[in-house]
């Protein structure tokens, strides 16, 4: 339900038939989240997409979350609108430390960079991960219950305590955009990992994996790499027209 109505949202701002009401505000965020007119690579998209829905202004004042349970342009019920407005004020994108997971065991994470702890549900579980591990993630509030909201694929399997200092010291300001261009385009140099000739982590620090990697032939990332190979950006209705492909296709498999 929490990752549900957050994608309903990013849907439908990001629809093809909405594209002239938001066309200009998704091609200043994507020029704004990479910093350069260069197309966001097709493993970067799941770092766009939550910063546009938690961290860019969307509006004056608020993100795209808050705008939406604050104008309702979805036309949500009541329910749906609290549970939205719920997420958009609560809510915690960090490094957490896997404190305990397995089946019927509730997953409670804790953050490096504070100590807060969080439980997910005993039904909701993260993808494959252990005791001990870090892992990069938001989690959002809803009905008063932590649920992942995203979970980008990016975690380090044995951080020593250095590691956990510079989670701490190095990143004032914690967002899927800083990690995307301070861990992932930068190869964690920060964290100690090394790179491959690809530019991806290696398990002995931040690895990239997840959804981004699992999708590697969905219509978005098929876009993204037509569009780096012809030397250009995706345009706003090529990237719409993709995102709508790849609901399409998720829903069928499901």
């Amino acid at each position: 339900m929490a990752y549900a109505i957050l994608e309903k949202t990013l849907d439908y701002f990001l629809h093809p038939q909405n594209a002239w009401l938001y066309a200009q505000d998704v091609h200043r965020a994507m020029t704004a989240f990479s910093g350069s007119p260069d197309p966001i690579p097709e493993h970067g998209f799941d770092f766009f997409l939550d910063w546009f829905g938690f961290d860019f202004q969307f509006r004056p004042g608020q993100n795209l979350l808050r705008y939406a349970s604050a104008s309702n342009p979805m036309q949500l019920g009541d329910d749906d609108v609290a549970a939205l407005r719920e997420v958009s004020e609560n809510n915690r994108y960090d490094f957490f430390e896997v404190m305990s997971s397995g089946k019927h065991i509730p997953t409670e994470l804790k953050s490096v960079r504070d100590g807060s702890c969080y439980t997910l549900p005993a039904s909701e579980r993260i993808r494959k991960v252990r005791v001990g591990e870090v892992i990069v993630c938001r989690l959002g509030q809803m009905r008063g219950e932590w649920h992942l909201m995203m979970d980008q694929g990016v975690g380090m399997y044995r951080p020593s305590k250095r590691d956990k200092r510079h989670m701490r010291e190095d990143f004032p300001i914690f967002n899927s955009q800083v990690v995307w261009r301070e861990i992932v385009t930068a190869n964690a140099v920060l964290l100690n990992a090394e790179a491959t000739s690809d530019g991806e982590m290696l398990v002995s620090g931040f690895a990239p994996g997840g959804s981004h990697q699992e999708d590697d032939d969905c219509a978005i990332c098929q876009a993204m790499r037509k569009a780096k190979a012809e030397g250009r950006s995706l345009t706003h209705k090529e990237l719409t027209d993709a995102f709508a492909e790849a609901n399409r296709d998720k829903k069928q498999k499901s």
